[in-house]
């Protein structure tokens, strides 16, 4: 299903701002974020346009263009980063073509992943850890509140023998 690549530009709290993004219907998309639809290019499918916009998003932050808080969709308004940009998106149809046709070539699109797929590994990796640790934590207090429990037990073991007074509630009522 085709899928298009989007450049829109708007106000971030009263601050100018553009944003690429991917969607089926960037008109639709664009209204629903109150932005102005500035230009889009059309994909073949919806992993050719996530491709193109992971590159063009990489691109722009070359061109010195910062983000917005820690979005990496939405940029802070640059003359010259938006004028390179705004090039991007009247590009005939032979130069998408040849654009998407790079990215079938030469983009892994699982390797745009690479990062993402590391740190879910390395939060798996903390989470295992914390669980261990939890479950030493629990084995060391069900050990110590055996210990307590025998102790407790010893302890009114030594009082009944020393002297009658100090007997178990047990054996107190046993006795009665």
């Amino acid at each position: 299903m085709i899928s298009f690549v989007y450049l829109g530009v708007g106000r971030f709290r009263d601050i100018p701002v553009f944003k690429i993004g991917k969607a089926l219907h960037p008109k639709r998309r664009t209204t629903k974020l109150r932005i102005k639809l500035v230009g889009y290019i059309v994909c073949a499918d919806e992993s050719e346009a996530f491709a193109l916009e992971h590159i063009i998003r990489q691109r722009i932050r070359g061109l010195n263009a910062r983000n917005v808080g820690k979005t990496s969709d939405w940029f802070y308004y640059n003359a010259a980063a938006f004028r390179e940009v705004r090039s991007w998106f009247s590009l005939e149809t032979a130069d998408v073509i040849e654009i998407v046709t790079y990215i079938n070539q030469h983009v892994d699109p699982f390797a745009l992943f690479e990062e993402e797929v590391q740190l879910l590994r390395e939060i798996i990796s903390l989470k295992d850890q914390m669980i261990d640790k939890l479950n030493q934590q629990i084995k060391i207090l069900s050990n110590t509140v055996d210990m307590s429990s025998e102790a407790i037990r010893q302890s009114i073991r030594v009082l009944d023998r020393l002297d009658p007074k100090y007997r178990s509630s047990e054996k107190n009522s046993a006795g009665d």
